[in-house]
């Protein structure tokens, strides 16, 4: 297990100073990039403090309750980070916050049963991460196909199609371009996040087995949540 005493401060200084060399680079060539990527960094950094203080308080709590607002605040946020880019109206980013949840907690709790109970939070997640792109992406072309074929729709309605039928369209589409970051991680597991993902336990102490094998089932799970949460949030969108 990598412990913060195993990381040496003295060595992440050559690091610190190729960083300053390659900013120094956007500030002579482009001073709005440069100011953009300054500001980037220090949210970033802010963001993983955040996370990290409020992962170590719930590692260190270790109840269920802690690990339920996890889970919660998380889906919230991908929920409304998918509402302001499809320009959806604030409450419903509680129904796309709600697909989310569920499609989370479920495949989360499915693979809890073959992993260890104290990875729940890792898990949670990356699969969070890795669905919320899909999400983004397929309510976006979900919206845009549901405006633009509002007519053809109205017309399947009027010869006795049923709701489903005639947003079926809208749903092939948003079903499609969910699954296209899913497919291109998977068609190169090792050059995107199951890279980090695999590399990663390997740096927290996982064999190289166990880190394959592991590797694979969240990949999985993230493609199963993905296509879950973009049907649920669909369904809620068009329910409510």
């Amino acid at each position: 297990m990598l412990n913060l005493s195993q990381i040496s401060l003295w060595g992440a200084l050559p690091l610190l100073l190729l960083l300053m060399a390659s900013l120094a680079v956007f500030w002579f060539v482009d001073r709005r990039l440069f100011n953009i990527i300054v500001r980037i960094f220090c949210l970033a950094v802010a963001q993983l403090t955040v996370v990290g203080a409020y992962t170590w308080v719930l590692l260190h709590a270790d109840s269920w309750w802690a690990y339920t607002l996890w889970l919660l605040l998380l889906a919230l946020a991908v929920g409304w980070r998918s509402a302001r880019l499809t320009r959806l109206p604030r409450e419903k980013s509680i129904h796309v916050a709600l697909a989310v949840v569920l499609a989370v907690g479920a495949t989360c709790g499915v693979l809890m049963i073959s992993l260890p109970v104290r990875l729940i939070l890792p898990v949670a997640a990356v699969l969070a991460a890795g669905i919320y792109e899909s999400v983004d992406v397929s309510l976006c072309a979900y919206q845009r196909s549901y405006d633009n074929t509002q007519a053809h729709r109205y017309f399947l309605l009027a010869n006795g199609a049923t709701l489903l039928e005639s947003l079926m369209p809208s749903v092939r589409r948003a079903l499609r371009v969910t699954i296209v970051p899913q497919l291109q991680r998977l068609a190169v597991p090792f050059m995107a996040i199951g890279a980090m993902l695999f590399w990663g336990m390997i740096m927290g102490g996982a064999t190289a087995p166990a880190a394959l094998v592991a590797t694979l089932m969240l990949c999985t799970a993230a493609f199963v949540a993905a296509v879950m949460a973009t049907l649920l949030a669909i369904y809620f969108l068009s329910k409510y």
